[in-house]
């Protein structure tokens, strides 16, 4: 595109009379200027005399003539004589190239918006683009999804209640084939999308759906929440019973923290909320189940827990063997209940035969922790032996489950290993 703030936006020719005349006094010289008004660079300004071109100069030219020597503008009769006087600018334009700017506006929709739609606004010369692939990023900078690109990005159709998950940032990236300063073609920009929605009780609940309290003692039952916009009303009931909060009893409360839940099949840091029942001296009447009601304004959402109270840790599943090398063997085993509490594994072993038995710790487990098998390699045993193995976990409470059955395996020797339970 051409820089029209560069271009020359007029002429002038100095001493003009109102009727366009140059009148000039005979046997005196007359000066003739010309000027160009603007123009980056200089324009070439031109003075013509009769149409027959007397000097060239960049952005103003002058001249000074002798009006009786040269053109005789007064006669012996004292007639006039006129010549035309012209000036001409021409000017070198310049086509500015620019990389775009990009923009992306950030929009609100409601659940109930069946279409919800992103625009990308780029500005630069030439204004052509080439648009690549929208980008969906929770607030926290993880990738949710990638659309095909171009100027404005149409939603997919999801279910009402999983709409909220379109909310998060939307990046737009194009060119328009011109670099920018730091010599990259590609631009980006981007905007925020916010569905107003329901609150939702955020997958990584899924570790609360029990929890556990001890005889008088006090306990938080908590669950996490994502709420655009947030509850303005949030009700705790025991076994459908009423809970009077922020009594001697009961306390009730909420903060902001960051949650995890699933945006479109992928796991995603959220800004929300913890929601917590505080209940004081635990009696056995108050193990139950307990539900929390949250409402704004687009309706009213139950989430239900059960308090337990703590117990004795269940005993480590599956106990066996994987492999083994001449010094070592290594043992998995599912992590079960810890009764409420954090627990602690441990490995106790011997040579077959032998009366003591060595102690290892295998690792914690915390309470809220999502259950998966473990692995422990026992190290520095010596090669070819039966080695009696067995497990058992104890909790913060200080309650120690079962053992498991005894495993008997062989570190690895030239001979022939084998691998059998006893009980």
């Amino acid at each position: 595109m051409w820089d029209e703030a560069n271009i020359p936006t007029g002429m002038s020719i100095e001493n003009v009379g109102l009727d366009k005349y140059l009148n000039g006094i005979e046997g005196h010289n007359l000066m003739i200027r010309c000027s160009a008004v603007g123009g980056d660079p200089a324009p070439d300004v031109k003075l013509l005399i009769s149409e027959s071109p007397v000097k060239t100069a960049k952005q103003s030219v002058h001249k000074a003539i002798s009006s009786y020597i040269q053109f005789g503008l007064r006669s012996n009769r004292g007639y006039h004589t006129t010549l035309s006087v012209l000036c001409s600018v021409s000017h070198n334009h310049y086509f500015v190239t620019d990389a775009p700017d990009i923009i992306v506006n950030s929009y609100t929709y409601r659940q109930h918006d069946a279409d919800r739609t992103v625009t990308c606004k780029p500005s630069g010369n030439p204004d052509i683009y080439t648009y690549y692939k929208w980008q969906h990023k929770s607030r926290y900078g993880e990738l949710i999804r990638e659309f095909v690109g171009n100027k404005t990005l149409k939603l997919p159709d999801v279910p009402v209640s999983s709409r909220y998950q379109d909310s998060g940032e939307y990046v737009c990236i194009a060119s328009n084939g011109i670099k920018d300063k730091y010599n990259k073609f590609e631009q980006t920009g981007s905007g925020y999308l916010t569905v107003n929605a329901l609150p939702v009780f955020t997958s990584d609940n899924i570790i609360r759906v029990k929890q556990y309290g001890e005889i008088d003692k006090a306990v938080d039952i908590m669950v996490n929440v994502y709420s655009v916009p947030k509850f303005n009303i949030f009700i705790w009931t025991y076994n459908g019973i009423h809970i009077t909060q922020n009594s001697a009893k009961y306390e009730a409360s909420t903060s902001p923290t960051i949650v995890k839940d699933e945006f479109h099949g992928k796991e995603e840091q959220l800004d929300g909320f913890n929601v917590t029942l505080t209940i004081h001296n635990l009696t056995y009447s108050d193990f139950a189940n307990y539900t929390v009601t949250l409402e704004n304004r687009f309706g009213t959402v139950k989430h239900t827990m059960t308090l337990e109270i703590t117990g004795v840790p269940d005993t480590p599943g599956h106990f066996s063997k994987i492999t083994s090398s001449t010094t070592s063997i290594t043992i998995v085993w599912d992590l079960n209940s810890g009764g409420g509490h954090a627990q602690t594994f441990y490995i106790q072993y011997r040579v077959q035969g032998s009366l003591s038995w060595t102690t290892v710790s295998a690792g914690e487990e915390g309470i809220n922790e999502q259950k998966r098998r473990r692995t422990y390699e026992v190290k520095n045993l010596q090669a070819g032996e039966p080695y009696e193995l067995r497990m058992f976990s104890e909790n913060t409470a200080g309650k120690r489950s079962n053992y498991t059955e005894v495993l008997i395996a062989f570190t690895d020797s030239s001979g022939t290993q084998f691998i059998f339970n006893m009980p």
